[in-house]
C-alpha cells in the first residue's frame, strides 16, 4: 500500500490548472434531496442550533477510523465500520465524528491512483449511516501534516492560499463537500483536529514529530521551524477555508475541530518563536479561545478530558488556567459560558475521562457528570471519546459496555435530538 513521497508529490504537484479542473463538483447520486429534507439541515440560530425548526442538541461519539477502515481494509474494514454504525443506531448515539481521509500520506494511495474507487468507499460509509439514521461529522483535514507532507512542503504552507499544500487541500475539500452538500445526514463539516495545540510552538524543537522521517508512512524527513503554525496563521486558515466551504455548500455549518487554546496561550503567542510557558489568566484564556475561532466559523469547538475532582496523577505536572485545574468541571463550566457569551453554539468535539479512564470506572462518573453540566449550560453538541476504537482500549465504548454512560447518552438524545421527547420507541430507535 505504500507509495514513495516523490510519487505522491508528482501526482499532487501537477500544473495548477489541473488541480482546479479536479474541483468540478461531483453530485453524489445516492443523496437526492427533497423539499422535506431541506428542513433537516442543522442551522445556527444565535447561540444555539436548530433542525426542522426546533432546537437541536445531541450527544455522539468519536469513531475516528470509520472511513479509513473501509478505505484501507475493504471487506474487513467495512464489517468493522458498519457494525460501529449499526451499534450506534441501536444505542441511540446520534452522530459519529471521524477523519474523512487517510491518516498518513501512504493511506491516500487510492485517492491518487483510482479516485472513483476512493469516493465509492466514502459513499458506502455515508449511505450506511443514512440508512441507520446515524448522522456523520466528517473532519476534512484531521492530521495537520497530511497534505503538507504529500506536497513536500512545510506545514506552515497550509495558511498560504498560493501554496501547493493549500491548493491541494482546497481541491480535496471541494470534492468531498460538493459530493455530500445536499445530504442532511451530514451534521456539519469540521476543518481539522486540535490545530491550536500546535499554535505558536517551534516545531523544530521536535524534528521527528508526527512520524517525520518514516519512509513507510510517506512523511517528510524532519520538522523545522517552517512547520510551525502561529495564531495568526491558524486564524487566517480557518477563515479562508470556512469561506470556501460556505461558498460551495450553503446547507451545512462549519466548525474548527479544535481543542481550544493551550493553558499558556498568551505567553506563547506574544513571544514566538521563543517558548514562554506562563499560565493564562482565565480572562486571557477565554479571549484566546474566542480569537482563535471567530466567524466565519459557525460553531466553536473544544476538547476536554478530566475527572470529577480535577486531580492529577503523581507523575503528571498539574496544568491550570486562572488557578482552575484543566481536568475539572469548573473549567469546563467556564468554557461553556465563554462560548455562550460569544453568541455561538458550542461543540465539545472530544469529551473523555482521564484518571480514571472508562475501563477503570464502569460508571463513567466524570463523563456523566460532564454531560449533566453541559446540558445545564446549554452546550449544543458533545462527542465522547471513543466508539468501537480498538487502538484506545481503555477508553473505547460499545453498545454492550458502560451501561450507565449509554443510558445517559440515550436520555439526552431522547430529549434533545430526536424531535418530540414523548415519542415512543420502536426497535431501539425513536420514531419521527
Amino acid at each position: 500500500m505504500n507509495l514513495p513521497l516523490t510519487l505522491f508529490a508528482a501526482l499532487l504537484l501537477a500544473p495548477l490548472a489541473a488541480l482546479h479542473a479536479a474541483e468540478t463538483p461531483v453530485k453524489n447520486s445516492d443523496t437526492p434531496v427533497t423539499a422535506g429534507e431541506r428542513g433537516q439541515f442543522v442551522r445556527a440560530e444565535d447561540a444555539g442550533l436548530t433542525r426542522a425548526g426546533a432546537p437541536f442538541r445531541a450527544v455522539g461519539f468519536n469513531q475516528p477510523d470509520l472511513f479509513s477502515s473501509v478505505l484501507l481494509h475493504e471487506a474487513e474494514g467495512r464489517a468493522k465500520s458498519f457494525e460501529a454504525i449499526d451499534d450506534a443506531s441501536r444505542s441511540r448515539v446520534r452522530f459519529l465524528r471521524f477523519w474523512a481521509s487517510g491518516f498518513w500520506p501512504r493511506d491516500m494511495k487510492l485517492y491518487f491512483t483510482e479516485k472513483p474507487a476512493y469516493w465509492a468507499r466514502m459513499d458506502e460509509v455515508f449511505r450506511h449511516a443514512r440508512e441507520k439514521d446515524v448522522m456523520l461529522l466528517p473532519s476534512l483535514f484531521w492530521m495537520s501534516y497530511l497534505w503538507s507532507d504529500l506536497c513536500d512542503e512545510p506545514r506552515g504552507k497550509i495558511a498560504d492560499p498560493n501554496s501547493k499544500t493549500y491548493q491541494a487541500m482546497r481541491t480535496y475539500a471541494t470534492e468531498l463537500v460538493s459530493r455530500y452538500k445536499d445530504d442532511p445526514n451530514v451534521l456539519m463539516w469540521e476543518l481539522g483536529n486540535e490545530y491550536f495545540l500546535s499554535a505558536d510552538l517551534d516545531a523544530s524543537r521536535n524534528p521527528k514529530a508526527h512520524g517525520a522521517g518514516a519512509k513507510a508512512l510517506g512523511t517528510r524527513p524532519a520538522r523545522t521551524r517552517e512547520d510551525s503554525l502561529t495564531t495568526d496563521q491558524l486564524v487566517a486558515f480557518y477563515a479562508n477555508m470556512t469561506a470556501h466551504l460556505h461558498a460551495i455548500d450553503p446547507n451545512h455549518l462549519v466548525t474548527s475541530g479544535d481543542s481550544g487554546p493551550r493553558p499558556t496561550s498568551r505567553s506563547l503567542r506574544e513571544n514566538f518563536p521563543k517558548q514562554v510557558w506562563k499560565e493564562d489568566s482565565l480572562a486571557d484564556h477565554m479571549a484566546s479561545l474566542r480569537q482563535g475561532q471567530a466567524r466565519p466559523l459557525d460553531v466553536i469547538c473544544i476538547h476536554y478530558y478530566g475527572n470529577r475532582d480535577g486531580s492529577f496523577p503523581p507523575d503528571e505536572k498539574p496544568s491550570r488556567v486562572g488557578g482552575l485545574s484543566n481536568k475539572g468541571l469548573e473549567l469546563l463550566t467556564e468554557y461553556a459560558r465563554a462560548v455562550t457569551s460569544a453568541g455561538m453554539p458550542l461543540f465539545v468535539g472530544e469529551l473523555g475521562q482521564h484518571d480514571p479512564r472508562f475501563i477503570e470506572d464502569s460508571e463513567a462518573r466524570f463523563a456523566c457528570a460532564a454531560i449533566d453540566l453541559l446540558e445545564k449550560e446549554g452546550a449544543d453538541l458533545i462527542a465522547l471519546w471513543a466508539w468501537h476504537f480498538s487502538p484506545h482500549p481503555r477508553e473505547t465504548v460499545t453498545g454492550s459496555t458502560y451501561p450507565a454512560l449509554l443510558k445517559r447518552v440515550s436520555e439526552f438524545n431522547r430529549l434533545h435530538a430526536y424531535g418530540d421527547p414523548a415519542q415512543p420507541l420502536r426497535d431501539g430507535n425513536l420514531l419521527r
